[in-house]
């Protein structure tokens, strides 16, 4: 700390006012405080401080100039705590829990826990104009895990990733599956031109995140080029169920079950039970709801044309409406 004397003044008995010896007076006692306040102080008990105002701890050197609070006894419920109370009480505290420490509600053992006890909750805020709130895990110091910023005055929370992609995996905190939202890529997927992923995760050995290699999954990406979905199978072996492409060309890889297929002239393929016909098949509808053609499981064709037999399959007129909710 830096150095401080207090004031000298000059001894005498109170009843003649002769002076006494006041160099020695000044090194018995006023030099032995000055090397008290000027040398490292350390406390018995605890202390208080009842002065209001803005306490400073100032000192200038090199390395740093540290403010450190220890509990140096470990045990089930020991913690060392810096407490911020209001007008009513406590609103929260700075909180680092012993190395054997029992979990209480969400504090861990050996663990620092920022909790706020207040009805206004925790605030996280940052008053630079380009100053962005960042977060690193697993002693990645040179990898960001999340960045909050304001973009063009929109609210950004962001995955800066690497050159092995970045995630954002949603679990209930189990050995159970999880679904990992990814930007960029994934290690061990090939996701290329992807800018957007989502990927249904197991966890693997050591409670990694990975995609499922023991039952498999699904994997949807949204990419420059193309939208897919993509099935992985035990293996790991990824395969393309169902793509778009920029053009707006879609791949099927499988089966489609869907309702009526509408084209843009208002005509539309439906099913046979839709239309009010009996035998299965597919009817063709106009944009008038008018069955004008019916194709039926043995390979029959029936039509509305002069000399056709499609009126005797007992067609009715529908809206796509009705359709839809048949």
């Amino acid at each position: 700390m830096a150095a401080t004397t207090i004031g000298r003044s000059t001894l005498t008995d109170g009843s003649a006012g002769t002076v006494l010896n006041n160099a020695l007076w000044q090194s018995s006692i006023y030099d032995k405080v000055d090397a008290v306040l000027a040398a490292a102080i350390t406390f018995g008990s605890t202390v208080s401080a009842e002065g209001f105002g803005t306490h400073n701890f100032t000192a200038g050197g090199s390395g740093g100039n540290i403010f450190k609070l220890k509990n140096s006894s470990a045990g089930t419920t020991n913690f060392a705590q810096v407490q911020l109370d209001n007008d009513s009480g406590n609103i929260g505290a700075f909180l680092a829990t012993s190395s054997t420490y029992t979990t209480v509600s969400e504090i861990v053992a050996s663990a620092l826990a920022i909790r706020s006890a207040g009805s206004g909750g925790l605030i996280l805020s940052n008053t630079n104009a380009s100053g962005t709130i960042k977060m690193y895990a697993n002693n990645s110091l040179s990898q960001e895990a999340a960045r909050v910023s304001v973009q063009s005055n929109m609210p950004t929370i962001s995955v800066p990733g690497n050159v092995l992609g970045s995630r954002i995996i949603l679990s209930d905190g189990s050995s159970s599956d999880s679904i990992a939202v990814m930007m960029s890529g994934e290690p061990g997927i090939s996701v290329s031109n992807a800018i957007f992923g989502m990927n249904y995760y197991g966890v693997t050995t050591g409670g990694s995140a990975r995609r499922n290699t023991s039952i498999g999954g699904s994997f949807m990406r949204f990419g420059a080029a193309t939208w897919e979905l993509d099935s992985i199978n035990a293996s790991g072996t990824i395969s393309t169920r169902l793509s778009m492409d920029s053009s707006g060309n879609f791949t099927l890889g499988g089966t489609l079950t869907a309702g009526d297929i509408a084209f843009r002239n208002g005509f539309a393929f439906t099913e046979h039970d839709k239309v009010g016909i009996g035998e299965p098949g597919m009817a063709l509808v106009s944009p008038a709801g008018d069955v004008v053609a019916f194709f039926d499981q043995r390979g029959g064709a029936h039509f509305r044309a002069i000399g056709g037999d499609l009126d005797d399959l007992g067609w009715r007129r529908t809206t796509a409406e009705e359709r839809a909710a048949a």
